[in-house]
């Protein structure tokens, strides 16, 4: 049985955001890049056949038309751009969080994990069957238990109060099998 006591704050949350942020960054960064070497070289390249046309154009519909497409154009760049910027800087974000005010008790047996919350609002107390979870991650300061896709826990490996980090790494091998992963 491997007991825990988590009180959250921004380095729990920041472990989650590293098991994704590494590839949507490196993904997100090789896109921002590939869209503004496009429009660079489409304004390039056409500016001045656009501006000539729409110079002659007497067609007004039309010219308003191309205006609206390629500010439409350069507005999704923008704001492509403002949303890996964010991403870039989350870390910032999590530095700056209070610790939750809800602590978490968790009780693992090779069977069952019992999630108790207490708060100063709220005191619950939910029962999972270990073997049923979506799955589980290792890092190297915390376990990551997804108990739904979306939907996780987060135990840090100093948290543990009874029991110890190998422990609960066996029992979460023997439930869960190849749905637990360790990245280190």
């Amino acid at each position: 049985m491997v007991k825990a006591t988590v009180r959250y704050t921004g380095e729990h949350f920041k472990a989650v955001a590293s098991l994704s942020r590494k590839s949507r960054f490196i993904t997100g960064g090789y896109l921002v890049l590939l869209l503004s070497a496009v429009t660079g070289w489409f304004v390039y390249k056409f500016k001045s056949v656009l501006y000539g046309f729409l110079k002659n154009s007497q067609d007004i519909e039309f010219n308003i038309l191309i205006a609206v497409i390629w500010g439409a154009a350069l507005f999704m760049l923008l704001r492509i751009t403002v949303a890996l910027a964010k991403s870039v800087f989350t870390n910032a974000a999590y530095d700056k969080m209070e610790p939750a005010k809800q602590i978490r008790n968790f009780e693992i047996t090779p069977e069952n994990l019992l999630l108790t919350v207490d708060g100063e609002i709220e005191h619950t107390e939910r029962r999972f069957i270990l073997s049923g979870l979506h799955s589980a991650v290792e890092l190297r300061e915390f376990f990551i238990l997804f108990l739904y896709e979306k939907n996780y826990c987060i135990i840090g490996k100093q948290e543990i109060t009874e029991g110890s980090p190998e422990e609960l790494r066996k029992l979460l091998y023997d439930a869960l099998g190849s749905k637990f992963n360790i990245k280190k």
